[in-house]
């Protein structure tokens, strides 16, 4: 799991607790001075954390601790033909989404050379 981290959570990247339930709101009262500063809502309830994400320091771990949500990611690669010998060949360069792999569908190979054909993912992951 991905640690809390308090900036980007109040910068709107998605949050979840250890047992992968969704934060839907999250608020941090700089002014006061005790642990539990942090307020997050979970199925329409709200709870106080510490700044790091912990429920309950004196306990140790909790099923409410709260991580950053796993962010999924791809890589995708263009397909191409040579023109005179026919074969298919993959780009070297690595895009990040389908989009952007047709976006560059000229810029990774020579033209002259290559035609375009199609990008294919080749991995995805979360992380």
């Amino acid at each position: 799991m991905r640690p809390f981290d308090l900036a980007k959570a109040l910068a709107g990247e998605p949050v979840i607790t250890r047992e992968g339930k969704q934060v839907t709101d999250i608020h941090h009262f700089k002014t006061v001075r005790r642990e539990g500063n942090v307020i997050a809502v979970i199925d329409g309830d709200w709870f106080t954390f510490s700044p790091d994400g912990a429920y309950n320091k004196l306990h140790g771990n909790s099923n409410m601790d709260l991580f950053m949500a796993p962010v999924k990611r791809q890589e995708w690669r263009n397909i191409y033909k040579g023109k005179n010998s026919g074969k298919l060949t993959v780009s070297p360069a690595r895009y990040a989404s389908y989009e952007d792999a047709i976006a560059y569908e000229y810029e990774d190979m020579d033209q002259n050379n290559f035609d375009f054909i199609h990008p294919v993912k080749i991995h995805e992951w979360e992380e």
